[in-house]
């Protein structure tokens, strides 16, 4: 094995060359981690270091191993052998059961199946043609299996697998037909636990949904097209500008549906509330917060090993730790810009119950009631995924050296936690005490990899039945690093994290929102359709078409609900929009001497097709 702390100079190498400096905070928490690492194996001889901090039947059962056994303080352990701290770490904590962790660790190291949905715009004889072979393999129980919830399939076989076909074969044929029905836009390859979110919701064509977190993209593009072209919208937001971008191109493939779409630049935790919908317009009824809100939070990623097998390498305890502030102030913003009778499903690809369990233990305490979880995942998680299991209700609190603690206090008091660890922990991140609570977080659900072979993911689907209670007063500011990360547990209506504007990646600075296209502009553009379509329209896109300037460079289509949040003025809008609707005409430069001219898109001519009256 290649040491810890890095290899010896090879021989080969000029002695005059000058060692490639590193940074020493980098070797300190290298040596750190190789300490607490080598912390955990008992040499013969050796004492047991954690018996001192390990709870009353952690020390009976330490008691009764053999003090010449070098596995006696781990006796689940068959012989040790080089572990990484992620093994060590969800070994104590009890993720999954004991019988199960051979299938369980084995499962995080394989690759992911390939797993793709059809988009509405797949015809029927391109889903034909490849679900010809998929039926068959399916049939002959190889583990290739349909989702139906999505209209989707799961195939029994990874990318690297795929790759490898002989040419010839079904496997190759397949391969084939997903590259075309993804160049196309025909099929998006997603994994089943990104699915989840939007499958649980239950999405209506009226409604308004917000994904809180957005960026790539995948769960955004399924929830549009569950809005169906209604007159609901769908807020894709992200805290990176960058991402934002990045989001509008992988949200190109969707077309006219893009209508129903706005993106926008801020942070998750600061998200203003959206403009208030007026009534008799799709479903708001003067509503102006969300039916819908995805809270996929950023997290620690540890339950994406099989696509990333370098989170085994750079995983520490210290991860989701940091983490958890951030995860509760997101998801308490979410809370509060959620309707009443409104569902919100936080979820994490994490396995840590820091991040799962105890984020919504947060949640549901500081809502006072006023947020409950809903049951009813675990049966759309069965039959997405193939399996799934229940929410834990109960967890140890490790150190860095995992070593476990009861509660904060003892954590706080413990002469063997650097002052500079002890900052990094929270009340919140204890499981609950209440009965109820307990009870609410067995509703919630965990896809593990070895029971629905996909990615460990986790997912709460919460019902807002009641308004959020007036947050507390604020307290004086105070300077210390302790008060900066108790940030997190801001008040339960959340309106101190984002009351104010919603600062983004871009600071302060204000954006443009869109304008309905200028007379003139519109005359020239009323003229492009009738040349283009030789016949009168039904009209639709009269009076619905926007720009961002008067000089009208892209004009794009908007749905109703998607005019709401992407026009206006501060301070009734305070959205900082990056890019909204689908993009129908674009000025083009004409030849010296001549006018630009308005060109149709090739969603503009699709719009445009559906537009023309039918063919008597």
């Amino acid at each position: 094995p290649v040491p810890l702390l890095g290899r010896a100079r090879s021989s080969t190498t000029p002695h005059n060359m000058p060692r490639r400096s590193r940074s020493k905070s980098l070797v300190r928490s290298r040596k750190s981690k190789a300490g607490d690492l080598a912390s955990q194996r008992l040499d013969d001889g050796d004492e047991e270091p954690l018996a001192s901090e390990t709870s009353g039947a952690d020390k009976t059962r330490l008691g009764r191993a053999s003090s010449s056994n070098p596995n006696a303080l781990w006796p689940d352990c068959d012989a040790w052998r080089p572990k990484s701290m992620f093994d060590v770490y969800y070994r104590l904590t009890a993720v999954v059961p004991r019988e199960e962790w051979p299938a369980f660790s084995d499962s995080l190291r394989r690759p992911l199946p390939i797993t793709f949905r059809f988009t509405r715009d797949a015809a029927d004889d391109f889903r034909a043609e490849g679900e010809r072979v998929l039926s068959r393999w399916a049939a002959e129980g190889l583990g290739t299996r349909r989702l139906g919830l999505v209209e989707g399939w799961q195939l029994h076989m990874d990318k690297h697998q795929l790759r490898e076909a002989v040419p010839g074969s079904d496997a190759a044929s397949v391969r084939e037909w997903l590259i075309r029905g993804t160049e196309s836009g025909l099929l998006v390859r997603q994994e089943v636990a990104s699915m989840l979110p939007a499958a649980t919701l239950g999405v209506l064509p009226h409604h308004r949904v917000l994904d809180m977190c957005a960026a790539p993209g995948s769960k955004t593009t399924q929830l549009v097209e569950r809005l169906d072209g209604g007159g609901g919208v769908v807020v894709a937001n992200d805290f990176s500008a960058l991402r934002c971008f990045t989001l509008v191109k992988r949200t190109a493939s969707l077309g006219p549906r893009a209508a129903s779409l706005v993106v926008t630049n801020h942070a998750a935790q600061k998200m203003p509330r959206p403009p208030a919908a007026r009534g008799g317009g799709g479903g708001g009824g003067g509503a102006s917060g969300f039916d819908r809100i995805v809270c996929d939070v950023p997290c620690t990623g540890d339950g994406t090993t099989r696509k990333h097998p370098e989170v085994f390498h750079r995983w520490e305890v210290a991860l989701a730790l940091r983490q958890h502030p951030l995860q509760l102030q997101i998801a308490m913003r979410g809370c509060a810009l959620l309707e009443v009778g409104g569902l919100l499903c936080y979820s994490t690809c994490s396995l840590n119950p820091i991040e799962n369990e105890a984020v919504v233990a947060a949640l549901l305490h500081k809502c006072g009631g006023a947020v409950e979880v809903e049951s009813g995942a675990d049966a759309v998680a069965a039959e997405l995924a193939g399996g799934c299991a229940p929410g834990m209700s109960t967890w140890p609190l490790l150190d860095f050296r995992l070593a476990r603690h009861r509660d904060l206090a003892s954590l706080r008091a413990s002469a063997d936690v650097p002052v500079r660890e002890k900052r990094l922990y929270r009340a919140s991140m204890w499981p609950p005490t209440a009965p109820s609570l307990a009870a609410q977080l067995r509703r919630c659900v965990r896809l593990l990899p070895h029971r629905s072979d996909s990615g460990g993911f986790f997912v709460a689907l919460l019902r807002k039945v009641r308004e959020l209670p007036a947050p507390p007063p604020r307290a004086p500011p105070r300077s210390s690093p302790a008060a900066t990360a108790d940030a997190g547990d801001a008040g339960p209506r959340g309106e101190d994290a984002g009351s104010g504007g919603g600062g983004g990646a871009s600071g302060g600075r204000s954006s443009t929102l869109y304008a309905p296209v200028p007379p003139a502009v519109s005359a020239r553009l009323a003229k492009t359709i009738r040349k283009r379509a030789g016949k009168a329209t039904r009209g639709r896109l009269s009076g619905r078409l926007f720009a961002r300037t008067a000089q009208a460079a892209q004009v794009v289509y908007m749905t109703p609900g998607c005019e709401r949040c992407a026009t206006g003025e501060a301070p009734a809008n305070r959205l900082r929009v990056v890019h909204a609707g689908a993009p129908v005409f674009c000025r083009r430069r004409g030849a010296a001497g001549e006018p630009s001219r308005f060109g149709l898109t090739a969603t503009g001519r699709r719009l445009l097709a559906a537009e023309l009256p039918p063919r008597e």
